[in-house]
Parts: structure tokens; C-alpha cells; sequence
């Protein structure tokens, strides 16, 4: 309690630069002496230029940009470098990254959000940008929420899909082309769905092992063959019965298909479509794809167990050899994780990290998930990294993974 006084003392003048609610904000992230690895992670929502930590005791966590107050500390200082804890937030069951808005769902069904608000995509009922969660209104018993560029949409338990914030491309997918929409609504001709994803301007829905897509389609990442903008689910084309799993990118789209080679034995396999100018779909070409095709390793097919896509970049966690991480795409910022800043394209490459259990994409960085033998996980982070959002306390961008930190020692 000492060192927490201590620190809250010398804020002070710091403090006086805020508003009255930020001050309380930020004593409160001074006197609580909880720490990164007080609990292990449950799940990395990767955004654009920040990330949340969603912890296995409901807490969540943020590092990254914060110029619209997408952290949620109560302030919109330029950006932290380590991840903090989010204060008025527990028992939080998932979360999601956007562009520069985050969402998060409690366990009592509610969802909240924070950050940049200029489409209504806070749900809240307004425009106004919210530097602390405030509560999505007129929405209750969600499960699962994902997050794109200024529009959310959230997973009831009964299986229908809601959604809120900007509509230009018919992501709302209610039929409409609306500038936007500040409450939510739902969307259409969905039911017993299982899990949503969104990063930009289409969203994903898996349902019952097969998936539909709307919003955007100018590369084909809706996967129903054509280049038109949806603004309502169709059907992705060409995917088996047996879909686990979906992961939207900004302009690309993954999913694990499993196939059934004889009854008791079936492996999944991982297909992308959509933009492919620099090879993050995986399938040795830099060709576009309007319908799902199957990614390859070394000529290999790819076993997944976890997926997830970016800006022009795709990871996997392969189950062949001791659960890797497989990586393709753009490399500009290092976000493939493999020492340099060299594309590559032709397949996917073997990053060393092993024993893992996820991975996340964000839009120029990437995050894996790490099993120690201890029940342990540890989170390694790569690639972009100018506003700390990969949360190793610099912002040194990244060629190759770095222990996320431990622990937020200063929260200013």
C-alpha cells in the first residue's frame, strides 16, 4: 500500500492536467496492485493500433493507442506501452478490438463499450466518443461481440445477431444502406448462430457448420462468388457442412473446415478467400479468391487449431508439430514474426514459436498464445508496434515475438 501511495503522490501533477472523472480513473489503476500475470489469458483481441487482454478471473486489459479513448482509462493520452487493467469492468465473459473502439460482455448478458463513437458504433444512443465503458442500450442476454472499423455486432444466446455503428456497405445487415445506426438492430434472416467476426466492413456468422456473410465484398471476402456488397447474409460458397470456426480480416476472411474421412476420424483443415495481393490466404498465389480455397504449408496441407486474420496478413496454429504457429502474407511491419520485413507469399511459413494454444491478428501486429508446462500461458507479441500496442513496454516494432509484459507497474 506504500508503493501505491507513493506513486499516487507523485501523479498529482499529472493528474490536475485531467477531468474530475479521469482523475478518479486514474487513482483508482494507481492503487490497485493486481498485475498482468495474476491470471492467465483467456483471449487477445488484436485492433488496430491497441489490443485487450481478456483474463481467465473476468478481468480485461488494454495497451496501444488510446487517442479516442479506446483503452477505457478514463483519459485519451496518446498511448501506453504495458498492459493496465480497466477499471468498473468484471466478470467480463469476451471482448473485442476495433478500429479504435473496444466492446466488452459481462457475465449478466450486457455489453459495454468505449472509444471512438462518430458512426454510433458505442450503441449508447450517440455520436459522442466515451473514454471510459458505458453500457450498449436496449440489449441484453449476448454471448459474443466482435468489433470492425466504426460498426460492432454482438451474439445473443438465443442465436440472433445484432448490430450497430456504420452502414455504408450494408454491414448492419438489415437490408439497408443507412449512413448509420446508434442503437442496435438486428440482423436479418439469422438464427442458431454459434459465433460472429468482424474486423473492417463485412462480418462472418457460423451457423451450424456453415457460414453467411454481408457488408463488404469488393475482394470477394464474402465468399459467394461475386464482388457485390451484401446488406443481407448470404451463404459463403464452396465450404463443407462442418465448420469450427471463422476469423474476418480487413479485406480477407479464414475459416476450419473439418472433413470426415470415415466415421470417428475427421481433421480440419483451414480455407481463406478475398484479397490475396500479398499472399495471406496461403494458397502459393497472389490471386484473389471469390470462394473459399484451402491453404497449404510447404505443399502441405494446413491442420489447424486456431485461426485468425489481419490487415493482409493470416496466422495459424497447426496441430501437426508440436501446435506451431503458421504465418502469410505482408510483412512490412513484421507482423509475420520471422526477423525481417520480406513478404512472403508462397504458402505459409513456420514461425519457431510451440506448445500454442491461439493466436490473434490485429492489423499490422500479431499475438500467440503459449502452453508451459506449468498450465501456464504466456503472451508473445510482433510486428507494428509505435504505440506500444503489442504491450512489451517500448514501442520498438517487432521482427520477432516478445514476452508481452507482466505486469503495469506505472499506469501513467
Amino acid at each position: 500500500m506504500k508503493k501505491s501511495s507513493e506513486k499516487a503522490k507523485s501523479l498529482w501533477g499529472k493528474i490536475r492536467l485531467f477531468s474530475l472523472p479521469s482523475a478518479i480513473a486514474l487513482l483508482l489503476c494507481v492503487s490497485d496492485n493486481s498485475t498482468f500475470a495474476s491470471a492467465e489469458t483467456a483471449k487477445i483481441s488484436a485492433g488496430a493500433l491497441h489490443t485487450l487482454f481478456l483474463k481467465t478471473d473476468g478481468t480485461l486489459w488494454a495497451t496501444g493507442f488510446d487517442n479516442y479513448g479506446e483503452l477505457g482509462d478514463g483519459t485519451n493520452v496518446w498511448s501506453r506501452t504495458t498492459p493496465f487493467k480497466i477499471q468498473g469492468l468484471s466478470n467480463v465473459v469476451d471482448c473485442a478490438a476495433g478500429a479504435y473502439h473496444s466492446l466488452a460482455v459481462k457475465g449478466d448478458g450486457t455489453v459495454w463499450a468505449w472509444g471512438y463513437n462518430a458512426a454510433g458504433n458505442l450503441g449508447d444512443g450517440t455520436t459522442t466518443d466515451r473514454w471510459t465503458p458505458v453500457q450498449v442500450t436496449n440489449l441484453t442476454g449476448v454471448i459474443a461481440v466482435s468489433a470492425g472499423w466504426a460498426h460492432s455486432i454482438a451474439l445473443k444466446s438465443d442465436g440472433t445477431v445484432w448490430a450497430w455503428g456504420t452502414n455504408n456497405f450494408g454491414q448492419l445487415g438489415d437490408g439497408s444502406t443507412n449512413i448509420y445506426r446508434a442503437t442496435p438492430g438486428q440482423v436479418t434472416g439469422l438464427s442458431n448462430v454459434v459465433a460472429v467476426s468482424t474486423k473492417l466492413d463485412h462480418n462472418l456468422a457460423l451457423i451450424s457448420g456453415s457460414v453467411k456473410a454481408w457488408g463488404r465484398n469488393d475482394y470477394g471476402q464474402i465468399g459467394d462468388g461475386t464482388t457485390v456488397n451484401r446488406s443481407t447474409p448470404v451463404d459463403v460458397t464452396g465450404l463443407g457442412t462442418s465448420v469450427t470456426a471463422i476469423s474476418a480480416g480487413v479485406i480477407h476472411s479464414l475459416a476450419i473446415d473439418r472433413y470426415t474421412f470415415e466415421p470417428g476420424f475427421s481433421l480440419p483443415f483451414a480455407y481463406a478467400w478475398g484479397n490475396n495481393q500479398f499472399g495471406q490466404l496461403g494458397d502459393g498465389t497472389r490471386t484473389d479468391r471469390l470462394t473459399p480455397v484451402q491453404m497449404f504449408a510447404n505443399g502441405s496441407s494446413v491442420l489447424p487449431l486456431s485461426i485468425s486474420a489481419g490487415y493482409t496478413h493470416s496466422l495459424v496454429v497447426d496441430i501437426t508439430v508440436d501446435h506451431h504457429v503458421l504465418v502469410c502474407g505482408t510483412n512490412d511491419w513484421g507482423q509475420l514474426g520471422l526477423g525481417t520485413n520480406i513478404n512472403y507469399s508462397l504458402y505459409m511459413t513456420n514461425l519457431s514459436l510451440t506448445n500454442l494454444t491461439g493466436c490473434a491478428a490485429g492489423w499490422w501486429h500479431s499475438y500467440a498464445l503459449q502452453d508451459k508446462t506449468n498450465n501456464y500461458q504466456d503472451v508473445w507479441g510482433w510486428g507494428f508496434n509505435d504505440y506500444g500496442q503489442i504491450g512489451d513496454a517500448t514501442t520498438t516494432r517487432r521482427y520477432t515475438p516478445e514476452v508481452v509484459s507482466e505486469q503495469c507497474d506505472e499506469c501513467f
